[in-house]
């Protein structure tokens, strides 16, 4: 009986290899540009795939950058910010509890003492000298402590506002 019962389990042991040999041979082999484990010209399914896309820095006005938004206030006077720059009090209808200043884009220049309504995205950029100029001249013997003399501004994400559309003043007109 024990002979028999043997013989049936090494018996399915080579069935089931037999199984598992013949499905990998009727994949089709891995192509160029395709992930490891996938057939040729398959794409893995996105839900199984971890992003490796960093996040994208948030704005002072909403937490994705692009987002359209109508954002109010006046020129911004006497702050160490590039111009035009709007000081900004109202963000789609809301209330700021603080102003908040932002370099504007496509608007040359922002009248004087009046109220702007402007529809447009946030976006920015990186300014000032990266940590990894610093680093580099130290390895090579320089003194960084030179670099930072020239440095006007640290290392930092300045935000800024990209103008499509002026409700308000009538007459202010964007950039071509």
């Amino acid at each position: 009986m024990k002979g028999l019962l043997y013989t049936r389990l090494a018996c399915g042991g080579v069935a089931l290899c037999a199984m598992a040999i013949s499905i990998a041979a009727a994949e089709p082999p891995v192509g160029p540009g395709a992930a490891p484990g996938t057939p040729s010209g398959a794409v893995p399914d996105a839900a199984k795939v971890k992003s490796i896309r960093p996040r994208p820095p948030s704005g002072y006005f909403a937490d994705q950058l692009g987002t359209y938004l109508t954002i109010e206030g006046v020129l911004a006077v006497g702050l160490k910010v590039e111009t035009p720059a709007l000081l900004v009090d109202t963000v789609g209808g809301k209330k700021l509890d603080k102003p908040i200043a932002i370099t504007i884009q496509n608007i040359p220049a922002l009248p004087p003492k009046q109220r702007c309504v402007l529809k447009g995205y946030e976006l920015g950029k990186m300014i000032g000298r990266p940590p990894a100029k610093y680093d580099a001249a130290k390895e090579q013997g320089l003194d960084a402590a030179e670099l930072v003399k020239g440095d006007a501004l640290i290392w930092q994400w300045r935000p800024y506002f990209v103008v499509l559309k002026v409700v308000e003043p009538k007459g202010l007109e964007l950039s071509k």
